[in-house]
């Protein structure tokens, strides 16, 4: 017996040595970093709570280019402005693809834009560009939406009163109404309890990311399937929010095709008919529903953030007072179309213009409401901005009452919340473990599903609607190219395709600007003396009640420095989204084989000395020249850049002006009485979020 004891440990103690000396002999052919252990790799070098700062401590010992280790997996990190600007412009199309991780393989199923590759990524991506830009994205129509929602918003302060409150609530509702009104091509009320849900859920989603959960799940997703932790929660809410979404096509599938689509989902139901005969096409109702999800969380978080870190820091400084996993034909397929759709609802044109502004009066209405009393403005944020994605996506908003929509929220929130745990890691690198154990992990994939349900009963409703004359929404634009795309067999046109996008449309464009606008509340209240500044310009160059569009930020130079300045200091992205080689390459100098994964550290672009006079203090002269000019600077990299740069950063431009402008020039945002100060440190999730806090928002 003891024989066989003393063999088991040679062979054990065997196996590990040949397993460092294959690692050793790997990292030889890398860049440097530090050394990886059999098993685990190099997760014991990370702290996941300031991953951001881990990594820019070892880029000071290893260089802008280093190497670490996700158990046997390598993955490159790019640090500072030069590597980071370098690897995903000059070498673009080389690291354009996504890797597939048990993770990523978990949450889209090779649907949607943000998670896919190759065919499915370019012919989504293209189709979501091109049917946001005919719903208004860029026009004066989805200005007037933003506009509506900053109208609602600031009514929704006013009615505080100046009272303390938590403006987390009403700028996620405002900012999430934006992308409902894309999405869904309706908004929700403030009491909407689904609302309310899809919200939380998305909020939820966005504190966990990048959590160790996430981290074992992608290292045992055979096991963390069977365990509990945050990865099991983000999968609830990544289910949720799909669920809403599910519930919004089959909404639109009921109600038939209009002559003319309203929303992003009468835009891809249309696509998905139109390309049943391509045998290559992605368009089907998954990839909607993904979609869906991604334009909502991507959407809605960004901007959300930035706005409650805007109104913090204007408390401070008074003066001064936002496709995704895939790779290869599918995700230039889909992202392709993303974007061609995306301009066909009129991304960047007045008619999306009109739709945040709409979002922004009923956000400035609900402030109002408040009449200065403390509130979180975090939901009705989240509220407006999604519905600005439901009407691109689902061709209507939804009321602040909506049960379903307020759990689609929630969903996404929740998903953002636990981006990159200890349960997604794991999940990676053991999936068929993962899969059994409970955890966070597990929770993502319900949220997760929970959006997908959702945009699949929209696209749903679209189905039984039929197909419009004129695709209203992107739902309405993906359904006709499927059927487009039905004798082609190459196209990635589906509706699990369909189902995907929604869901990526929906978590991309509700999480990010939401938590972008928190961000821009919080930072109004932490730099009073910046925030009067802004007030002063507004006060100068705009009449009291006139309408704020885009084109006012030429006249508003300081104000559009601060919304400039917010982004860079209180950066909701920290580390980018993984991408992988598709080919051969030189980084940096250094050999990449095909396949690595390559990891940007975003934030080091923004807080990069060589670029940035004072990186670590909010400085709006960063954006301003000798004479008050607003000059952009090339390390300004928020919304990433090269081939997967941002989908809807000109909505999420459009939104965090409209949204940002009009709430100064209504409120001033203090703190309540008997508060000192204001935190202004970020949480670690899927974004560096605020923490939670209530604000006065004061009518003027």
């Amino acid at each position: 017996m003891l024989v066989i004891s003393e063999f088991l440990v040679a062979l054990l103690i065997s196996l590990f040595v040949v397993q460092f000396l294959k690692l050793k002999w790997a990292c030889s052919r890398l860049p440097p970093g530090p050394t990886p252990l059999p098993l685990i790799g190099t997760i014991w070098q990370m702290d996941f709570k300031r991953q951001h700062e881990i990594l820019m401590k070892l880029a000071q010992i290893y260089g802008n280019i280093f190497t670490l280790w996700i158990g046997h997996i390598p993955v490159i990190i790019l640090n500072g402005f030069t590597a980071v600007k370098g690897g995903l412009t000059v070498h673009s199309e080389d690291i354009s693809g996504r890797p597939a991780t048990p993770f990523f393989q978990k949450m889209a199923g090779g649907k949607g834009i943000i998670f896919t590759s190759g065919h499915t990524w370019k012919q989504q991506r293209r189709f979501g560009l091109m049917t946001l830009r005919n719903l208004g994205l860029g026009k004066k129509g989805l200005e007037h939406r933003i506009q509506e929602e900053a109208r609602q918003l600031l009514e929704y302060f006013m009615n505080e009163r100046g009272d303390p409150l938590d403006p987390s609530f009403p700028i996620v509702n405002s900012v999430s109404n934006v992308i409902a009104a894309v999405v869904f091509g309706h908004r929700f009320s403030i009491e909407d309890k689904d609302f309310h849900q899809l919200i939380e859920n998305n909020d939820y989603m966005v504190k966990q990311g990048s959590s160790i959960s996430e981290l074992l799940y992608d290292v045992f997703p055979w096991l963390m399937d069977h365990l509990p932790g945050t990865h099991q929660k983000v999968f609830y809410c990544h289910e949720f929010l799909r669920s809403f979404a599910r519930k919004e096509v089959r909404s639109h599938q009921e109600r038939g095709s209009p002559d003319e689509p309203q929303d992003f989902i009468d835009f891809y139901l249309a696509q998905i008919d139109k390309s049943k005969a391509d045998p290559y096409s992605t368009f089907d109702e998954d990839n909607l529903v993904q979609t869906i999800f991604e334009l909502f969380l991507a959407g809605t978080e960004t901007t959300t953030t930035t706005m409650r870190w805007a109104v913090l820091n204007m408390v401070a400084y008074p003066d001064i007072q936002g496709i995704i996993f895939t790779s290869g034909h599918t995700w230039k397929q889909q992202r392709r179309f993303g974007l061609m759709t995306l301009r066909n609802l009129g991304l960047g044109k007045k008619g999306l213009e009109h739709r945040i502004q709409e979002e922004a009066r009923q956000l400035l209405e609900y402030f109002m409401n408040e009449r200065g009393d403390p509130l979180d403005p975090s939901f009705p944020i989240v509220h407006s901005v999604s519905n600005v994605i439901a009407a691109v996506v689902f061709g209507h908003r939804f009321s602040i009452e909506d049960k379903d929509f307020h759990q689609l929220i929630e969903n996404n929130n929740y998903l953002t919340k636990q981006g990159s745990s200890i349960s997604e890691l794991l999940y990676d690198i053991f999936s068929w473990l993962m899969d059994h154990l409970p955890g966070t992990h597990q929770k993502i994939f319900h949220c997760h599903e929970f959006l997908r349900s959702f945009a699949r009963k929209e696209v749903r409703s679209h189905q039984e609607r039929g197909s419009p004359d004129e695709p209203q929404d992107f739902i309405d634009f993906y359904l006709a190219q499927i059927d487009k795309s039905k004798a082609d067999p190459h196209s990635t046109f589906d509706e699990d395709n369909l189902v995907q996008t929604i869901f990526e449309l929906f978590f991309a464009g509700t999480e990010t600007t939401a938590t972008t606008m928190r961000w821009a509340v919080l930072n109004m209240v932490a730099y009073p003396d910046i925030q009067e500044r802004v007030q002063k310009e507004l006060d100068a160059v705009l009449g009291p009640s006139q309408l704020i569009c885009y084109e006012d930020r030429k006249n508003l130079p300081y104000s559009y420095a601060v919304i400039h300045e917010i982004q860079r200091h209180s950066s909701i992205i920290a580390v980018g989204i993984p991408r992988e080689c598709v080919k051969d390459t030189v980084l940096q100098g250094f050999p990449v084989e095909k396949g690595t994964i390559i990891l940007p550290n975003l934030i080091s672009a923004l807080l990069d000395p060589e670029h940035w006079e004072t990186p670590r203090q909010f400085n709006p002269n960063h954006f301003l020249d000798q004479d008050g000019n607003f000059v952009n600077k090339e390390a300004f990299l928020a919304f990433s850049a090269g081939h997967r740069v941002c989908l809807g950063e000109q909505l999420a431009r459009t939104e965090l002006f409209i949204f940002f402008t009009n709430l100064l020039r209504a409120f001033t945002f203090r703190l309540p009485e008997g508060v000192k100060e204001i935190n202004t440190e970020s949480m670690l999730g899927g974004f560096l979020q605020p923490h939670p806090y209530k604000i006065c928002a004061v009518p003027r």
